[in-house]
């Protein structure tokens, strides 16, 4: 994200680093499959605090997911030259929702998986 941040006005510089994200954003999510929720739920029955965070990190990643398969669409970098407006405005927008989510694994998932490890 900084990178691109750098970058943002020189369209030609950014356009590798877009591809770049991208596939760093599809290994991310690749890192929490459908299974690594259930087995966390299951870990966790009986903690209601824990599975409605559970719940919130499940659904936010779903709709992170959405967010990054949209804004990689409108901005392929084979299109960008056609809409330098907008991916700026696009881009912080994304970046935002990136930055929150990592804020809220860091602060909330991260330590649950932690405990899920240490207690099986």
């Amino acid at each position: 994200l900084q990178d691109i941040r750098f970058f943002v006005r020189n369209y030609q510089q950014v356009k590798p680093k877009l591809l770049d994200l991208q596939e760093k954003m599809f290994r991310h999510f690749n890192l929490q499959p459908a299974d690594l929720y259930t087995a966390l739920n299951e870990f966790n029955v009986g903690r209601r605090e824990d599975l409605k965070i559970l719940e919130f990190l499940d659904v936010d990643l779903k709709d992170l997911k959405v967010k990054t398969l949209v804004f990689f669409d409108q901005h392929r970098a084979d299109q960008l030259d056609n809409k330098p407006g907008n991916f700026i405005a696009d881009f912080n927008a994304f970046a935002a929702a990136v930055t929150a989510r990592i804020k809220a694994e860091e602060k909330y998932l991260i330590p649950l998986i932690e405990n899920f490890q240490s207690n099986s």
